[in-house]
Formats: C-alpha cells, sequence, structure tokens
C-alpha cells in the first residue's frame, strides 16, 4: 500500500478542512499516575478499536485549561468547512476513568460512539484526551449555554462512570422531609443527579411524619404527644453513577441531619386558664433561648375559645345574606372545647426547646403559687367586651386574665384570675370595658310565646322553631344588615348550638349610641311581632329538587315568589347538614292599613293562610315535575342525526340549553348507523326536546334551506357596540357557539345615515340573525337578555392617585382586565395624551352593581398598595454595576425573583464613581434585596492599571487560536473562566499601534499573577528552538497514530510541538535551524519540532527509530450468518412493532428478514353510554374561592371558576376480531448467543402486548388541556404512565383522541387522572 501524508491520512479520517491537530505550544500542567494496566502487571493485546490505546488526539493541556474545537477523532467534524468554528460561548471539563460502556442490550461500545451520541442530544463540542499511565480521561466541553454544557456533563458522568449501589439509614419522621410536599424535594434529588432513589413503602418502613408545619402547630394529633427517643430508622437505597449517586446520598444525609435535629414537645399538663399568662412571655423565651443564641424556636398557645366564638359572630355579620345561613353554623366555632388545640406546642432545635418547655413550667408553678381568683356576675351580652384587645389591656395594666363561660353555658359568672392585690384594680377595668358600649339582647322567640296553636293544627306551636324561621328570614332577606347600617350598629346573631342549649334565639345588638340601640331593639320587635306564625309556614321537598325549583341564579323563584307575594327560603345548599325543610313566610304589605275590628283580623289571617297554602301546593306540584325524571328513546334514522347536532353540535346546544337540564344521547355508542335518539331529563324537558327534535327532522326532511331562518328585530342604537363586541368578539361567539351569522344595519329606521359619536334616544339599529331556527331563537334571547342588562348601565369616577396606576392596571393589563372579566365593567384609566380625563381620575362603565363591586376592590387593592409600596434609595460603586447586573441582566432578576421586590438601577453619568439604586416593594422585600445587592458589591475590589513590554513576535502565540491561549492564561491565574468576564483584564496592542505594550487592568493580585504567568512564558517562548528531521513516509502513519494518539502522546511526554507536512501550521511554524543539514531530504519527509534543546533532540530521537514490521492490515475473516425462524400470533404484530423492537434487535447484532408491516388499528370513534358504563359523556364542576384582583391566582385563592367538560369514552377489546392466525420471522444473526437473546426480548414483547388487551378512547376533551396533560418536556404523560401502568398517546394537530392501551383498570385509572387535569382551569 502506498505511503500517506499527514494531510492525506487527515482526509482519509474524513477529517479536511478541520482544525489545527497540532495544538500551539503549552505547558504540561498535570503530573501523571501510574495506569491500571501498569499497576497489574498486566500486559495489554493490541487493539486498533481499544480508547485506551488510540484516544481522541486533544491538546496537552492540564483538565481546567480550556476546551479547544477537536480535530481527529470528532465524530461531528465536517468533510468540508471553509471556514473557522464560531466561538462558543461556555466551556468546561471533567475527569472520568472510562470503563467497558455497554448498550442496554449488552453490546460494547466505543467512546467515540457514546461521545457522538451525546454531541448530537445536547449540541456541545466534546473532546477527549486520555493518558496512558493514569488511564484518566478528561473531557473538553464547550456549549452555546451553561445549561447544555451541565447537560453534557451529567450525561457523560451517567454513561461512562461505574454504576454502584448507595444506602442511607434515615429515621422514619424524616421521611416526609426527604420527599418533602408532593415529591417535590425527592424530585428535585433525583432531577440534580439522575440517580434512582429507591424508599421503603408505608407498609414496610411505617408511617413517615412530615416536618411541622403551622397548621400542624395550630392542630395537633394525637399520636404526636411526646419527643421520641429511639426511633426506628429505614433503608433508602441510591443507585446510579458513581459521582452522582454520592451526592445524592450527601443531599439525603443533609437533610436527615437537619430533621433530626429539631424536635417538638406538646405541653399537656398545663389548664388553659393559664394560657394568656404564658403568651405574654412568648416573645421573651423566643428570643432569650432562641435568636439570642441563635437557636430556632417557635412557641405556639392556643387562643381563649371565645375569641374564636365572637370572631366567628363577626365573620358571619360580614358574609352577608345568602352567604352563610347562621343556623348551619355549628359548635366547632360555638364553645365546645376542642381537644386538640388545648395543648401548649414548643418547637425548634433539641436544646433550645428543652429549656423552653422547662421554662414555661416554672411560670405554670410560679403562677399557681402566686395567683388568685374573683367572681362576679357581667350579663352574658356584654362578654364579647371583654376578649381580644380589651384583654389585653387588663392583662398589661394589672397581670390579671379575664375567664369567661362557654357560648352554651347560661351562666353570667366571669372569673379574674391574677395577683391578689391587683384583683380589684383588674375587675374595675373589666366592668369598665364592658360598659363601654351599649348592647342590647333580644330573644326573638319570646315574641310570641304566648302564642297558642291553632284547633286546624295537629302540631303544637313551637317558639323556638319560630324564632329559628324568623332569624333566617330577617338575616336571609338582608333586613339585619339594613337596619344595622341604618342605625349605625351591629347585630350578632345566636350560633346554632347556643340555640339548642339555651333553648333562645337571642339577638345582641351592639352600638355606641344608646338610643340608637334602643331603637333597632324596638324596630326589631315590631318587626318579629308583626310576622306571627300565621304568617309562617315549613314545608318538606327533597334537597334534591331544590336547585332545580331555585333555577340559575335565583331567578325562577325570585318571580315565583314576586308573583304570589310569599317569601320562600330554601336551606343553603353549602350547608354541613343538609335539610328538606323550605320556609314559607307572607310578610306583611308596606304600608298596608291593620286591621281594627276581630272580624277584620281573622278575614286578613283567613287570606294569609289561603295563600300560603295556594303557594304551598304550587310548589309542591313543581317539586313533583322536577321529580318526574324519564327516559324516552326516539326511532330516527341516523341519515337526519347531523340536522339534529349541527355543526359543531350547535343545534344540539340549543335544544339542551343553557342550564342543561336534559341530556341527549344521539346513536349508539360504539354501533355505527344505529338509528335511536336518547333523551332523558324532567318530564316536561323531554317533552319539549322530543318536539324541538321532530320538528327539526320534519323541516329535514323537507328539505328547507339549512341556514335560511332569519329573524330582525330592532335595538337601541346605543348598545350595538355592546352587543357586538371589541373587534366583533360577541358575535364572533354566538358564531362559533350556535352557527348563527349577526349583522346590524347602521341605518335608521327611515334609511338616513346614524352618527354614532351621538347616541340619539330614540335612535334604533335592526339586528338580523340568520341560521337554523333553533339556535337562531337562541341567539335572540341571549341578545335580548344583554340588552336587557345594558339599559342598567351606569358610569363612575374614582379619584386614585396616578402612582397607583401602574399597579392597578398590571403587567400587559392582566390585572385591570381581570376585573373587568370578573364584574362585567369597563374600567379606563387616564392617558397621557386624553386631556378629557383628569390624570388621577379612573372611569368605571357598566351594571351598577358590577361597577359597585369593582369600585370597592379597587380602592382595596389601592390600600393594600398604599401598604406595600414602600421604597428605598441607596448608592454602590460604579465599578460594581456590572456584577450586579450580571450576564443579560440574570444577577438582577434573581435577586427581583428571590425578594419580590421592584429594582431600578440609574445610569451614572460623566464617569461617576458612585450609582443609584431604588427598591420598591414591602419593608421585608427592600432589605432583602439591598442586602443583596451590597453583598455582591463588597466582592468588587479595587482595579488597578500596568503594562509589561513583550516583544510583538510574542504576542500571537500568547493569543492563541480564537483569544484560548489568553483565556487559559487568565484562568490558570485565577480570573474568571468565562470570555465576558475576562474582557478588558489584558489588552494587546493592535495592528496600528507601535508599540509592545501590554496593558493589564483588573484586581491588584490576579493583575501581578498574570504579570508574572505572562512573563515567564515569554522567557521560555524565547530560548525555544526549531529543528528538522526526516521522516520516511511510509513511518508517518505510524508516528502520527490513530486519531493522533502517537503524536498526541509524544509532544506530551517530550514537552515538544511537533508539525508534519500536510498540516495547517506548517508552513508558518517557522524554518528549522539545521535546514541546511536537510537539503538533500524530501521536503515531504521533513518533520518540524519545536521545544528547548534537550526535549527536541528527545523527540527526534524518537521519531528516527525504525518499527521492526509494519502492523497486519489484513482484516479477519467473519463468520458466516446463522438464522431461525420464530412464529408470532398476527393480531399481535402492531403492537410490538410500533416501539423501537427492531431497532433493539439491530443493537443487539440481529436482523429480520423482510420485516412485516402491520396495518393501523382502525377504532371508532365513542359516541354513546354503553350499558356496562364503558362509554360515558363526563362533566367536571370546579368551584374556588375569588381572590383579590391585584395578586396573581394560587391554589387556594384562585378566583371563581367553573368548567364544564364535554367528553366521550370507550373501551375496545383490540382483539375481538382478530383472526389467530401466526406469521414467521426469519432472525439472522452472526452468534447463537445474540439469536437466542433476540428471540427472548420478542416473547417479552408478545407478553406485554397480550396483557396491553384493550384500549381507551378518550375524545371531545379541549385541545388547550392537552399541554397540561403533556407537561413540560412529558413529565407529566410520563407520570400518568408510571402510576396507572398504561400507555398513553396523545393526539397532536387537529385530532382530539386520547388513546389509552392496557388493562381495564390501569385505562379507567389513567382516564380519570386526565380529565382531572383537563378539568382544572386556564391561567390567566
Amino acid at each position: 500500500m502506498a505511503s500517506l501524508t499527514a494531510a492525506e491520512l487527515q482526509k482519509r479520517h474524513a477529517l479536511e478542512g478541520a482544525p489545527d491537530p497540532f495544538p500551539a505550544f503549552r505547558e504540561e500542567t498535570s503530573s501523571p499516575r501510574p495506569s491500571s494496566s501498569q499497576a497489574n502487571g498486566k500486559k495489554v493485546g493490541f487493539n486498533t478499536d481499544s480508547q485506551d490505546a488510540f484516544p481522541s488526539l486533544a491538546p496537552s493541556a492540564a483538565p481546567q485549561a480550556t476546551a479547544k474545537v477537536p480535530a481527529w477523532g470528532s465524530g461531528n467534524a465536517t468533510k468540508a468547512r471553509t471556514a473557522p468554528p464560531k466561538p462558543v460561548g461556555v466551556t468546561a471539563s471533567v475527569s472520568l476513568v472510562v470503563g467497558t460502556v455497554t448498550d442496554r442490550d449488552g453490546k460494547v461500545l466505543t467512546l467515540s460512539t457514546v461521545m457522538k451520541k451525546i454531541q448530537q442530544e445536547t449540541s456541545v463540542s466534546l473532546e477527549a484526551s486520555t493518558q496512558k499511565k493514569t488511564s484518566l480521561t478528561t473531557f473538553f466541553i464547550k456549549g452555546p449555554n451553561a445549561k447544555t454544557v451541565e447537560q453534557a456533563t451529567k450525561l457523560l458522568r451517567a454513561r461512562l462512570s461505574k454504576i454502584v449501589t448507595l444506602t442511607v439509614d434515615a429515621p422514619l419522621s424524616t421521611l416526609g422531609t426527604i420527599i418533602g410536599p408532593k415529591g417535590a424535594t425527592l424530585k428535585r434529588i433525583t432531577d440534580l443527579t439522575g440517580c434512582r432513589i429507591n424508599i421503603p413503602k408505608k407498609d414496610d418502613a411505617g408511617a413517615a411524619s412530615a416536618p411541622p408545619t403551622q397548621a400542624d402547630l395550630s392542630t395537633d394529633s394525637d399520636s404526636e404527644a411526646e419527643e421520641e427517643a429511639d426511633e426506628p430508622t429505614t433503608t433508602i437505597t441510591i443507585a446510579g453513577p458513581e459521582p452522582s449517586a454520592l451526592e445524592a446520598q450527601r443531599e439525603i444525609q443533609s437533610l436527615v441531619g437537619e430533621r433530626t435535629s429539631k424536635t417538638t414537645v406538646r405541653i399537656k399538663d398545663i389548664p388553659p386558664s393559664f394560657f394568656p399568662f404564658v403568651s405574654a412571655k412568648v416573645p421573651q423565651l423566643e428570643k432569650t433561648y432562641g435568636s439570642d443564641v441563635g437557636k430556632e424556636l417557635r412557641v405556639h398557645v392556643p387562643p381563649p375559645a371565645m375569641l374564636k366564638v365572637f370572631k366567628a359572630q363577626a365573620d358571619l355579620l360580614e358574609s352577608g345574606a345568602g352567604v352563610t345561613d347562621p343556623l348551619d353554623v355549628e359548635s366547632s366555632v360555638g364553645g365546645k372545647k376542642d381537644k386538640k388545640d388545648l395543648r401548649l406546642v414548643v418547637s425548634g432545635d433539641k436544646e433550645a426547646v428543652g429549656k423552653t418547655v422547662q421554662a414555661i413550667h416554672e411560670i405554670h408553678e410560679d403562677l399557681i403559687s402566686n395567683t388568685s381568683t374573683l367572681s362576679v356576675q357581667i350579663p352574658k351580652r356584654q362578654h364579647r367586651f371583654l376578649v381580644g384587645a380589651n384583654a389585653d389591656e387588663i392583662l398589661s395594666a394589672h397581670g390579671c386574665i379575664v375567664e369567661l363561660p362557654s357560648i352554651e353555658d347560661p351562666s353570667d359568672n366571669v372569673v379574674i384570675r391574677g395577683p391578689s392585690q391587683q384583683l380589684a384594680l383588674a375587675l374595675g377595668a373589666a366592668m369598665v370595658k364592658a360598659n363601654s358600649i351599649a348592647v342590647e339582647s333580644l330573644d326573638l322567640c319570646s315574641l310570641h310565646r304566648s302564642h297558642s296553636s291553632p284547633s286546624s293544627s295537629a302540631l303544637p306551636f313551637d317558639p323556638v322553631t319560630h324564632g329559628k324561621g324568623l332569624l333566617r328570614y330577617l338575616h336571609r332577606s338582608s333586613k339585619l344588615r339594613q337596619i344595622a347600617e341604618a342605625n349605625n350598629v351591629k347585630i350578632y346573631t345566636p350560633f346554632a348550638n347556643q340555640i339548642e342549649s339555651l333553648d333562645q334565639v337571642n339577638l345582641e345588638i351592639v352600638g355606641e349610641d344608646r338610643e340608637s340601640v334602643k331603637a333597632v331593639k324596638k324596630e326589631l320587635v315590631e318587626l318579629g311581632k308583626g310576622l306571627g306564625p300565621g304568617r309562617m309556614e315549613v314545608i318538606e321537598i327533597d334537597q334534591l329538587v331544590h336547585k332545580f325549583l331555585i333555577g340559575k341564579g335565583g331567578l325562577k323563584m325570585q318571580k315565583f315568589s314576586s308573583e304570589h307575594g310569599v317569601g320562600v327560603i330554601f336551606p343553603p345548599s353549602s350547608s354541613t347538614t343538609p335539610s328538606d325543610d323550605v320556609l314559607l313566610i307572607c310578610p306583611p304589605v308596606p304600608n298596608e292599613a291593620q286591621p281594627t275590628s276581630a272580624a277584620d283580623i281573622k278575614a286578613r289571617d283567613l287570606k294569609i293562610k289561603e295563600k300560603l297554602a295556594f303557594v304551598k301546593d304550587e310548589l309542591l306540584k313543581l317539586a313533583q315535575e322536577a321529580e318526574d325524571i324519564k327516559t324516552r328513546v326516539l326511532d330516527i334514522e341516523s341519515k337526519w342525526h347531523a340536522a339534529v347536532i349541527g355543526k359543531g353540535g350547535v343545534v344540539l346546544n340549543a335544544l339542551i340549553g343553557e342550564e342543561k337540564a336534559v341530556s341527549v344521547k344521539v346513536g349508539s355508542t360504539g354501533t355505527s348507523g344505529d338509528d335511536t335518539i336518547t333523551i332523558r331529563g324532567p318530564s316536561g324537558e323531554v317533552d319539549r326536546v322530543e318536539k324541538e327534535i321532530l320538528n327539526i327532522v320534519k323541516d329535514a326532511k323537507e328539505d328547507l334551506a339549512i341556514n335560511g331562518y332569519t329573524v330582525e328585530f330592532a335595538v337601541d342604537k346605543a348598545y350595538v357596540g355592546h352587543l357586538v363586541g371589541s373587534a366583533g368578539s360577541s358575535i364572533n361567539k354566538l358564531r362559533d357557539d350556535l352557527g348563527v351569522r349577526v349583522n346590524f344595519d347602521d341605518a335608521s329606521p327611515n334609511g338616513a345615515a346614524v352618527d354614532n359619536k351621538k347616541k340619539s334616544t330614540g335612535a334604533k339599529a335592526t339586528c338580523k340573525i340568520v341560521g337554523q331556527r333553533a339556535p337562531v331563537e337562541e341567539a335572540k334571547r341571549r341578545l335580548l337578555a344583554q340588552v336587557e342588562r345594558l339599559a342598567d348601565e351606569t358610569t363612575i369616577s374614582v379619584v386614585i392617585p396616578r402612582k397607583y396606576h401602574a399597579s392597578l392596571i398590571g403587567s400587559s393589563g392582566k390585572y385591570a382586565i381581570r376585573l373587568e372579566e370578573k364584574y362585567g365593567v369597563k374600567i379606563t384609566f387616564p392617558r397621557d395624551k386624553e386631556s378629557d380625563q383628569k390624570s388621577d381620575e379612573v372611569l368605571l362603565r357598566g351594571g351598577k352593581k358590577g361597577v359597585a363591586s369593582a369600585k370597592a376592590e379597587l380602592l382595596e387593592a389601592v390600600e393594600y398598595e398604599k401598604e406595600t409600596g414602600q421604597s428605598l434609595t441607596f448608592t454602590i460603586p460604579s465599578r460594581a454595576v456590572a456584577k450586579v447586573l450580571g450576564k443579560a441582566g440574570s444577577q438582577i432578576n434573581e435577586i427581583k425573583e428571590e425578594t419580590d421586590a421592584q429594582i431600578d438601577v440609574e445610569k451614572a453619568e460623566g464617569g461617576a464613581k458612585e450609582t443609584t439604586i431604588t427598591v420598591l416593594g414591602t419593608k421585608k422585600a427592600i432589605l432583602a434585596a439591598k442586602a443583596a445587592i451590597l453583598a455582591i458589591s463588597e466582592t468588587v475590589g479595587e482595579e488597578i492599571t500596568t503594562t509589561v513590554e513583550i516583544d510583538n513576535q510574542y504576542h500571537r502565540t500568547l493569543i492563541g487560536p480564537g483569544g484560548s491561549r489568553l483565556r487559559e492564561i487568565v484562568a490558570s491565574c485565577g480570573g474568571p473562566s468565562d470570555a465576558r468576564a475576562q474582557s478588558g483584564l489584558v489588552s494587546f496592542p493592535k495592528g496600528a499601534e507601535n508599540t509592545s505594550a501590554v496593558r493589564l487592568r483588573g484586581e491588584p493580585s490576579l493583575i501581578a499573577k498574570i504579570k508574572d504567568e505572562l512573563e515567564r512564558i515569554v522567557s521560555e517562548l524565547k530560548d525555544r528552538i526549531i529543528l528538522g528531521v526526516s521522516v520516511p513516509l511510509t513511518l508517518h502513519a505510524s508516528k502520527i497514530g490513530r486519531g493522533g494518539s502517537a503524536l498526541n502522546d509524544l509532544q506530551q511526554k517530550t514537552n515538544t510541538v511537533i508539525q508534519f507536512p500536510g498540516s495547517r501550521q506548517y508552513g508558518s511554524f517557522g524554518e528549522p535551524e539545521n535546514a541546511s543539514e536537510l537539503t538533500e531530504a524530501d521536503p515531504k519527509t521533513i518533520v518540524k519540532v519545536a521545544g528547548s534543546r534537550s526535549a527536541v533532540e528527545a523527540a527526534i530521537e524518537q521519531l528516527s527509530i525504525q518499527p521492526d514490521a509494519p502492523p497486519s492490515r489484513t482484516r479477519t475473516p467473519q463468520p458466516d450468518q446463522l438464522s431461525e425462524t420464530v412464529s408470532i400470533p398476527e393480531k399481535y404484530v402492531f403492537a410490538i412493532t410500533r416501539g423501537f423492537l427492531f431497532r433493539n434487535l439491530r443493537s443487539a447484532g440481529v436482523i429480520v428478514e423482510n420485516p412485516p408491516v402491520a396495518e393501523q388499528e382502525d377504532l371508532p370513534r365513542p359516541t354513546k353510554k354503553s350499558a356496562e358504563g364503558s362509554a360515558e359523556k363526563g362533566s367536571t364542576r370546579d368551584e374556588r374561592p375569588t381572590g383579590r384582583i391585584d395578586q396573581d391566582d394560587d391554589d387556594e385563592a384562585y378566583g371563581a371558576y367553573e368548567s364544564e367538560l364535554d367528553y366521550q369514552f370507550e373501551i375496545y377489546d383490540r382483539y375481538a376480531n382478530k383472526d389467530e392466525t401466526s406469521v414467521e420471522w426469519v432472525l439472522k444473526s452472526r452468534n447463537q448467543a445474540s439469536l437466542d437473546k433476540a428471540k427472548k426480548v420478542i416473547e417479552e414483547a408478545v407478553q406485554s402486548a397480550e396483557q396491553a388487551r384493550y384500549v381507551g378512547i378518550l375524545a371531545g376533551l379541549p385541545q388547550s388541556s392537552f399541554a397540561r396533560i403533556v407537561g413540560s418536556k412529558g413529565t407529566t404523560v410520563s407520570r400518568l404512565r408510571a402510576e396507572s401502568g398504561a400507555e398513553i398517546i396523545v393526539g397532536k394537530g387537529d385530532s382530539d383522541i386520547i388513546q389509552i392501551i392496557g388493562d381495564k383498570e390501569s385505562i379507567l385509572h389513567a382516564k380519570e387522572a386526565i380529565v382531572e387535569i383537563a378539568s382544572l382551569p386556564d391561567r390567566y
């Protein structure tokens, strides 16, 4: 074979145009260690595939040096490159001892194959250098950003490091801390390290207790009565690459150590009557045994029971009518002693907790010895003024506490406890507090206790039952609130358990003006007497049909009540004890003349009785109709079903209506060509829908124009803009929902144009709706309803200082938009260019109720901004600004996110030494942000500027290709490794500058090191010589070695730089000093060697050695292929071939001759619910509490949300109609072991396909929810697969089909989880 030059050898390796394989001269900085092979004394055979013998060529720099672009042996090198590669942003290096690498099938992989795969997965550049003596391989990584470099580093460790299994013994109580909330902590560790962590289940390890939260401190558990000394442990196993496994082990041990250093003690032997004394000492205890000594400590003292009672009453008062029923508030806040809240709880560091518990017991013993009690009778209605701040004032002033009886106890006895000499003073203070506010009580039961039951009544009259009904009416009709607000008093209602225990319905009227309180009591007495037993009746109606009687938004029952003049009060749907009792009450007509004679009174009572009886009969009839649920099946040919459904289901939506009181199933699920339509719902609704369906089918049969039905009606011109919506959004929604076209005629009835800017009262516009009959009528109804709402529109202005406008509007207007959508109003903030609106004036337009609510919430948000809108201004040195900001603002953004503060950095002008920084936010956020900024600023020291004289001939060598050499020098001296951070440290003169001075600027110690290093390198360069040696062309390949390994090894051993003919830098490398001695040699054989004289001579000696015999290039003959036939059931072919079976077989060295092509499974779309319930149509509703409009939604305050999901689901047997025939596959391989392994893989695939017999088809879910179902990078769907054991395939593009494959149980489990995720609201 002809000899190859170095350039030709480079072409053969597909590296033509690659960067120079001969790196610039640099110093060897790492000390070699004996290789494992030498240490063991074993002789390694010659193997051309061995990466130890022929590693990839890399620079001879130490591992921490900046990586160079790979040359020989790079898997990503292109065949033709005309320009040098662009510099990358981030570099890193990692050193590993690389052993034998195999894939999942056990096939041995070469190092270059592993590196190539990692480069393809992460888009980084990899370069490897192996030292034979140490067996240590250093990988140089370059990538566009730190994230990709970190990912590549993890992949290298995972795929090349030794896999180990480590253990950690952890106490059972620490498992909750290790796992974290919803597994967050454990997921963080596994994501960080990539290791598999196995924590025993509760059945094996016992119940794991999470660290105590604030909720734990307020509601204790009886199971944790005291601290356990010797807690059992469980073993946690960690499996993964050795470096990652060690890191995961350290993380878990850190969590265990932190958790076991904490404890929680519950003190059960101190009575609650002493809690206020202990509570006053809590700040001092936490300071003495906690913060002063650097310990974590928390002491929780349960609040007094009566304080909770009176707070609950205040909350009930603020809840308003119809929100919370006073008869539904039970003893949980009514004074029953909750055992879980009668313990003092001390938590924190063990030592601090022990000392604090001892101190609390000493306080208790001292109180027992030095306190006495004094009893006094104070009316129960005045007890509410002896809790809270008033009780704290008495305790602070006199060292005494006030003990009150429970809410169920009728006693008025109040106990004063404290030092004997202070009891009289404390009693006087308590009496002053109790009498400071006027209080009157009114027992509603006493208003009619003397009333006797009428002779016609079968049951005796119960004044308590009547009092309850009267209280419910006064509360739900808002009369209590109206009376209280009109007279500037507060009216507190009793609790349900209080009514039962006292046999009274007491109202407490509280106010500062005694005359107002008395007037309110008098008004309530007159109101209560006017609502006697004859005006009230309770009937029983099944609570399941209450919502049908009330109607959507209560409109149906409001209309019923107004028509008959009788109030109908249903028990609240949120009641903890659902009731069938419905209260009917006939209130007096305002300004009605009261009868005076007995005959007139009797006639009036008879009339009221007849009215109540009539309303009772009507309600019972309505209830009976609502309970009359029936199912009707219509026989209608399937070809007419499309007309009933309509495009996108619009006709069917119109038939069902907004209340969705009736269900319509078109066709039988899973049966093609079924001619039935099933209707289910209340009898009246079923009849209505049946009639309308028949009419639609009749119209279709008569071949009426599908979209020819037209309706026109007139609306006020002023409302057209609202009906159309912004950019036509409202009519577009009607078009999407109902499939109709809506047009408005701008011309007035007489044909004249109407000026849009003038809203004339009499101006009308014509609305024209075109489409199918049912959707058109529904669209007309919705538009007319909107017109009615617009008639109630009003506009108000609210004065809000301009500085709060930005916060109220929010980013991209999201807060203002959310407020508009919540209350159905339009909010207009002033703009700079508008002159007709004041700068602090905000306009609100909409319905009166919505405008009032929006105004209240805006003002509440302003108060919140006033509290949190603090600001602080300070300065830092201008030289530290760059580091505070960070690359592309990364550092300052991180501080903003961590502290939740707004930070503004002013631009320094005129080279100012100080830069001003303004921080906005809460006081806590401001202090945290300032501390973080100052901490970074303090790390930036003073700068100096100096120069060093270096001959220009050495500049290029010191800088290196693309500045790589200079970056290495700076990093080796302790400077930053990032190229951007190095900018300006070392500046070489430009080409036009006639100077050899190199400018250095930066921190003094770093600049001194860089200067010394530059001078040292220059001194070495001055001593360098270049000699030439003639090496026969036939020896070039062996001297270079596979991938340049031999050349690289020689350069490292001799500390020289060697250039073969044909290399890129050969021509510019310089002429050898012994050129005169080589005049007779062929120029193609002359190799240049640079370095110190002794090193160059040693290298030349090695290059001149002639090998005994050239290596053999004869290929080993390959053995003949073996073949074997396997039989596979045809019905499983598609299931086993849809994955990576063929790829896995090829990886194992096995191929399938003429692999079969399986037909795609054709599964029908589910349409109807079957008898077994395998197919279903579902709906979900999620109601959440309303959050503030100026705060982001979270899981606990998300804003009221309601969603209706309409989906279909059915489970099919994949193999039900498949033949039992088999197909034969011919497997071929070079050895029998691979064939046996392949047969085992195929058998396992067939078994898996047989187990995954069923497929569930889930259709109709909104495609907007698919992103949540899949999750970021597929994390959510992967979790669902792991939890359910089923395969989940989410449709792509326009497909709304989700396939779930597995057994029935796993399919149903996965389906429920998917529907739950889809029902969550989209955040906005």
